[in-house]
């Protein structure tokens, strides 16, 4: 890959039904569209100019081939993957000989060549940009289709702060797009941290190459988020809001044109009419998120599969007649039991009684002890 020989093309170049029934079609005006359109259009231009003067650069870090692209002055401006060099496909450029096998599956339910595609899904399903997914396009550079993703400048990555360091909402946006993608490998190192002068830190998502799987049962899923204290905490109104305008049908349609398999995106369906349903029973990131889990229980560590996996073989495959009739109706009824439960015990912590007492009688039983002794 010559610097001076590197020719991008975009494999999307009318990139119009992508805002018109993916990224965008929650945008409240045309004037906002059109300048969402202007920003791929420059970021395209950018890369070109400085593919021009700068080789591609194999990043070090991950296991599969990834390369990073720089603009006319020097600077840091994407990262591409190309497909088929993930970690044990053949072509790897970090492939080692005794480690890859060139397997068909890279996980479960995710087959070699697909997570290009899959990061390109992830940035066409963050309407609004309300998870921050950079910036993500298929095109082909030197005769190698993937995936060109916008770099993001950032301070640290997750897990080099903790927790503590994140407010409510940053970690709510990276928990919907996993749910929705039922993304099976987010950790601390694929969410970039960004200080701002105010003293607050951005959460950048970036690697959803393993999500969207062909199946729900997935053995090693991990949310990085899930046992976080802000995943435990209510949802405010934007999240609520952003969430019920999901429209998952146009979503399906938006997929199924990128080319992404059937099964894949009958995933994606679930998991988001899934998310919508809890969010709107009132349910945390925390309680939503242990529905996409598998229960590990006992002292020989048995298995159970988790809620989403017993719904999916409920529920029939996406090309049956009556798929969205039975997935809504299957959903509805086995969740409208977990959000009861939820509200009878969230109810039961602070008794009524206790909330209507006034002050001084609280102070009664501590004053009654005082003076019995």
């Amino acid at each position: 890959m010559a610097g001076s020989a590197t020719v991008i093309t975009s494999l999307l170049p009318d990139l119009s039904w992508i805002r018109a029934i993916g990224n965008y079609y929650m945008l409240p005006n045309v004037q906002l569209f059109k300048s969402m359109a202007a920003i791929e259009a420059e970021f395209l231009l950018r890369i070109r100019k400085g593919a021009a003067l700068y080789s591609p650069e194999l990043i070090s870090q991950g296991e599969g081939g990834a390369y990073l692209l720089r603009d006319e002055h020097g600077e840091s401006a994407g990262v591409f993957k190309p497909m088929f060099e993930e970690p044990f496909s053949p072509t790897n450029p970090k492939a080692n000989s005794d480690t890859e096998s060139g397997t068909e599956e890279l996980k479960r339910g995710i087959r070699s060549g697909e997570p290009a595609i899959r990061e390109v899904a992830a940035y066409i399903l963050d309407h609004l940009d309300f998870s921050g997914v950079p910036l993500t396009l298929m095109v082909n550079i030197n005769g190698k289709n993937g995936s060109l993703q916008a770099y993001m400048q950032h301070d640290f990555e997750s897990w080099d702060l903790g927790p503590s360091n994140y407010e409510r909402h940053q970690v709510h946006k990276i928990g919907l797009i996993d749910l929705r993608l039922f993304n099976i490998d987010r950790h601390g190192g694929n969410i970039l941290v960004r200080s701002k002068p105010n003293g607050t830190n951005l959460l950048i998502p970036i690697d959803h190459g393993f999500s969207l799987p062909d199946t729900l049962d997935a053995t090693d899923v991990w949310f990085e988020w899930y046992n976080w204290p802000q995943a435990k905490l209510p949802f405010d109104r934007a999240t609520k809001t952003y969430v019920s305008k999901l429209d998952v049908m146009k979503d399906h349609e938006n997929l199924r044109r990128l080319g992404i398999r059937k099964e894949c995106v009958r995933t994606m369906i679930l998991s988001s009419l899934v998310l919508k349903k809890g969010v709107s029973g009132g349910l945390n990131l925390h309680q939503i998120a242990s529905l996409f889990m598998k229960k590990i229980c006992g002292r020989k560590h048995k298995t159970f599969p988790s809620i989403v996996e017993n719904l999916s073989e409920e529920i029939p495959a996406l090309d049956h007649p009556h798929f969205w009739i039975k997935a809504t109706e299957t959903i509805n009824s086995h969740l409208d039991k977990k959000i009861r439960l939820h509200r009878q015990l969230t109810q039961s912590f602070v008794p009524e009684t206790l909330q209507l007492q006034p002050r001084e009688n609280q102070l009664w039983p501590r004053n009654h002890l005082r003076a019995s002794a």
